[in-house]
């Protein structure tokens, strides 16, 4: 752990960089995962205008200000999460070990290939009669493992054959 104002490069390499590039692509397979369950299709339309019957803003001028006023939560709100997750990685997670070391290397290629697993798995799981929240839950959970564990049996057992 380094303390506030230390400088956060170790070496040649800032880990916390790598540990967030990982978390970040656990955050997407969690986001494809979620679309598998999504109701309303496969991201058909947005939320704020997907049902006009529930909608019961009076005006176009309303409509463009809660736009407006939407669009600005969701950035403000993105930019603290973003710094929040910065700092929070450069000053907890600057260190890397065997297990973060494995899945900083095997990150782009867990992106590549996590869709193909998610799908694989959500067909698998689409006739059982698990609530949906645990079928997301185990859906997310299991095709990052089984992605990572893919990429590592390639990379460390099959690649050095060829």
């Amino acid at each position: 752990m380094i303390e506030k104002g230390q400088d956060a490069i170790k070496g040649n390499r800032i880990y916390f960089l790598d540990n967030l590039r990982t978390f970040m692509i656990f955050l997407v397979v969690l986001y494809h995962a979620g679309g598998v369950y999504e109701s309303s299709g496969i991201w058909a339309s947005f939320w704020l205008v997907d049902d006009p019957s529930t909608n019961n803003l009076s005006g176009i001028l309303n409509l463009i200000i809660d736009r407006i006023l939407l669009w600005l939560g969701f950035h403000l709100s993105l930019l603290c999460l973003l710094y929040l997750m910065v700092t929070t990685f450069r000053y907890y997670l600057n260190k890397q070990g065997k297990i973060l070391k494995a899945l900083n290397e095997n990150s782009f290629n867990v992106y590549i290939i996590h869709v193909i697993v998610i799908g694989g798995i959500a067909l698998i799981m689409l006739k059982t009669t698990i609530p949906s929240l645990l079928k997301y839950l185990t859906l997310a959970v299991s095709s990052w493992v089984i992605s990572n564990l893919i990429v590592y049996l390639y990379s460390n057992h099959i690649k050095s054959k060829i």
